[in-house]
């Protein structure tokens, strides 16, 4: 089954940003070697400082002008079928399974049952796609509490650089939800532009 949405996220951008601010944290601690490790640390959370103030100063700019933009019908989709966007960019995601971290792995507590997805990215559009800034999110419950996104190279190392026209990419994506979630939902987003959301039934 294929679903079509268009929407534009406007008001997608703090959220957005602060996936992008974990991940590089995450990839900072990964790649720090014993001797190295503090300095590295140090080096990601300066990243991570920068972003959260431009956040801040994002919020206070929304503020003034009124606040985002009103939202389309938002349409939910289930794992296996396709959002369709109308600059020519694909999203399908897979049904979830369970996923065991190793022990190098950053975002998994002990307790928690790690979920990994496979996100698809097909590219139908006349240009080359920057893969770089897609962002992906789960929340779990009522009350929509992000779930950690699980850092384990190469689960939830992203794509790879530009999608050429007509090409497609695939990488999977894993998240530490609480035990005893029935589902998740899971939304996928080019950073400021466009995205969908996903129901995760477990």
């Amino acid at each position: 089954m294929t679903a079509t949405r268009s929407r534009r996220f406007a008001g997608k951008r703090m959220p957005a940003l602060a996936g992008v601010a974990a991940a590089i944290l995450a990839m900072g601690a990964l790649s720090a070697c014993s001797s190295e490790e503090e300095e590295a640390q140090e080096a990601a959370e300066e990243v991570l400082d920068d972003l959260e103030e431009e956040l801040g100063e994002t919020a206070g700019a929304g503020e003034a002008e009124g606040g985002d933009e009103p939202a389309a019908d938002e349409e939910i989709f289930a794992a296996g079928e396709t959002a369709v966007f109308d600059n020519g960019i694909e999203y399908t995601v897979s049904a979830a399974e369970p996923y065991t971290p190793t022990e190098w792995a950053f975002g998994h507590t002990e307790g928690n049952e790690p979920q990994k997805v496979s996100i698809t990215v097909t590219n139908n559009s006349a240009e080359a796609y920057d893969t770089t800034f897609i962002v992906t999110t789960a929340r779990v419950g009522a009350d929509g509490v992000e779930a950690e996104g699980i850092i384990d190279d190469p689960v939830g190392m992203g794509y790879n650089g530009s999608l050429p026209p007509g090409e497609t990419a695939t990488a999977d994506f894993a998240f530490d939800i609480p035990a005893g979630e029935p589902s998740f939902s899971l939304t996928v987003e080019e950073l400021l532009e466009w995205g969908a959301t996903w129901d995760i039934t477990l």
